[in-house]
């Protein structure tokens, strides 16, 4: 899933204007960005960091409304770091950054990145442009359609962008897709502990053919994950819509919601007879439908999750005394 669409190592080297690799344009090579070419940049791929929030998240560090972790996932376009404001200038002046290889130079109007002007005393310690570049090796299941489509939408939306020391450089915008992967990739579904009763203190929980009654030590039936990178978020809602509990001398029973908690002059269904004495391995498995939602908008039903959980249940067989006959 995820796993599988981490991206390749690439190459860019930028000459300003529109910045394309893989279908669009071919990705420059390590020996492209030697000699005396400004804004010459080598990246690893194109991966953002998402934060994963939520009641669902697996393994992440505890909050007030559930969890938190971060995972890193590839995204078609990024931003990388180019020219200091002087080197940009200069570079514009004298015609070494020119768009070279953009469709706007080939088209004959390309323009330097806007206000470029304002930033050409600045050094290395006033800040640097950074630039976008997109490639559909970091995204191999996007169709060559999909990519492109996107990249069009991307250069048509972001420019190059000057960032000064301590502010944030752009956070490329993450399709639906790759951030509904990366809350699938957090997501976990609680195991099932169950509760049975009788329990009986003592050699053992419960007697052959007496129905013994099972529920879920948790109530919950619902919970979220929410992948956020810059403006775009996923949230996943996951809802608990059956609960089975079996044995293999007992079948298997399935139960409303999470079961009823045994008290007296309850009723349930929930409920299991084992037809033997001896240790018996009861599980209980749950079964999770998930909807997905991208910034509000609902998207539809994805696959389901599933969980389950084991415990010795240890039967006796009750004996009768006769005292008396006739």
């Amino acid at each position: 899933m995820l796993r599988a669409l981490f991206a390749t190592l690439a190459t860019t080297c930028a000459a300003g204007g529109l910045v394309l690799l893989g279908s669009m344009t071919a990705p420059a090579t390590a020996a492209d960005c030697g000699g005396a070419a400004v804004g010459c940049v080598e990246t690893e791929g194109g991966n953002v960091t998402v934060t994963v929030t939520g009641s669902l998240v697996r393994g992440g560090s505890a909050g007030s409304t559930g969890g938190s972790t971060t995972v890193r996932v590839p995204t078609p376009c990024v931003w990388y770091q180019g020219w200091t404001g002087k080197e940009y200038f200069q570079g514009v002046k004298d015609g070494t950054i020119n768009g070279q290889g953009s469709r706007e130079a080939e088209n004959g109007d390309w323009k330097p990145f806007e206000g470029y002007e304002k930033y050409k005393d600045l050094g290395p310690e006033g800040g640097y442009w950074y630039f976008p570049g997109c490639s559909n090796s970091w995204v191999p299941d996007m169709s060559p359609a999909e990519f492109d489509a996107y990249v069009e939408d991307y250069f048509a939306r972001y420019d190059g962008a000057f960032v000064r020391p301590g502010e944030t450089p752009p956070t490329p915008p993450v399709p639906p897709e790759i951030l509904l992967m990366a809350a699938q990739e957090a997501m976990e579904v609680p195991e099932p502990e169950f509760e049975y009763n009788p329990d009986a203190s003592g050699p053992f929980d419960t007697l052959v053919n007496m129905d013994t009654w099972f529920w879920l030590s948790d109530p919950t039936q619902e919970g979220s994950v929410t992948a956020t990178a810059g403006q775009n978020s996923v949230t996943v809602d996951a809802t608990l819509s059956d609960v089975t509990f079996s044995a293999t001398n007992a079948g298997a029973v399935p139960c409303e919601g999470t079961g009823v908690e045994w008290s007296q002059g309850a009723s349930s269904e929930c409920t299991l007879a084992f037809d033997r004495a001896g240790t018996s391995e009861v599980t209980a498995d749950t079964q999770w439908t998930l909807t997905w939602s991208f910034n509000g908008t609902p998207q539809g039903d994805i696959d389901p999750l599933s969980s389950s959980f084991t415990q010795p249940v240890v039967v006796a067989e009750s004996q009768a005394l006769v005292n008396q006959v006739g």
